[in-house]
């Protein structure tokens, strides 16, 4: 069922769920939404610029751990402190060599980035590594309206930042041939849905959603834009938002909740994509391995019928 975007209605429904208080909970003790730091002693000081590290998995002053406990962490480091390069781009409806509906060759397993207009794909993008500027972006909606595939250096996985869905400058609307690309895109593998917390599910979320259905790969929700919110309005938002995701078919029970801007929760996304990339890795592996058995198998009998 559909959920109306009104703030005080959306709101009021995390009130009464059970699992309000270990939303809460999470955001106090990860120190997400808008929180004022604390003064360092004197002699101390923090980065001037932010270079997409999560405070509390960071080391420094203010954090909790370094983030390299388990080796999902360690390599979720080694990512934040690699580069990501664009690979490719093309057209909405696809265009290589003039030929429509065609994209580019898939090197290597791709997750994907979507979201209504202005959820903040590109920022999260821009803020996994070091190379802070590489995603175009804007506060304008509609500032993506191509598809673009970047390859990270530390990661056997590829990165797709896909046009949102919903009104954009000028009146596009990228929905249709976007739920075209997700469903024939063989290689894609998981498809990061990113909502922004103030809104919660917009009526442009949940057409999007109902049209893909069950088709595609698996839906990871990612909040953005934490900072812009008190950790009581986040913990509610978060909240709705969780009972709205347990509707929906293919979809990961876990919520993912970042600030682009602050670096809060980075270091959980970029141990999602660390766990996710071994695994296809692992399986990858397993797949050649059997193809290379019976590779020997067929030599095997060409001699023996010779």
């Amino acid at each position: 069922p559909r959920k109306t975007p009104c703030r005080r209605g959306v709101f009021r429904r995390g009130l009464f769920w059970p699992g309000g208080e270990m939303v809460s909970d999470y955001i106090d003790q990860n120190k997400l939404g808008k929180r004022f730091q604390r003064t360092l002693k004197r002699g101390l000081s923090r980065p001037k610029h932010f270079s997409g590290s999560d405070p509390e998995k960071n080391g420094l002053h203010d954090a909790r751990a370094d983030g390299n406990d388990t080796p999902y962490g360690r390599l979720a480091n080694e990512c934040h402190k690699g580069f990501l390069r664009l690979r490719a781009t093309s057209h909405i409806n696809g265009m290589v060599k003039g030929m429509v509906g065609q994209y580019p060759v898939a090197e290597r397993p791709e997750v994907a980035f979507i979201g209504h207009s202005n959820a903040g794909k590109s920022s999260l993008l821009n803020a996994i590594t070091r190379t802070a500027g590489l995603v175009p972006c804007g506060q304008e909606m509609g500032t993506t309206r191509d598809i673009r595939w970047y390859k990270p250096s530390k990661l056997p996985l590829d990165f797709i930042d896909l046009p949102g869905f919903g009104e954009a400058a000028g009146g596009s609307n990228f929905g249709g041939p976007l739920i075209e690309f997700i469903c024939s895109r063989k290689s894609l593998r998981a498809l990061y849905v990113l909502v922004d917390p103030r809104y919660g599910l917009r009526d442009a979320d949940w057409d999007f959603l109902q049209f893909l259905g069950n088709r595609g790969p698996e839906r990871i929700f990612v909040l953005t834009k934490c900072d812009m919110m008190r950790p009581k309005w986040l913990s509610k938002s978060a909240t709705c938002v969780l009972m709205d995701i347990q509707q929906l078919p293919k979809t990961s029970p876990r919520l993912l909740m970042v600030s682009s801007k602050s670096g809060q929760g980075m270091h959980e996304v970029r141990m999602d994509l660390a766990a996710r990339a071994l695994r296809l890795q692992k399986k990858l592996e397993a797949k050649q391995k059997e193809m290379e058995k019976m590779e020997k198998i067929e030599k095997k009998m060409e001699k023996l019928s010779k």
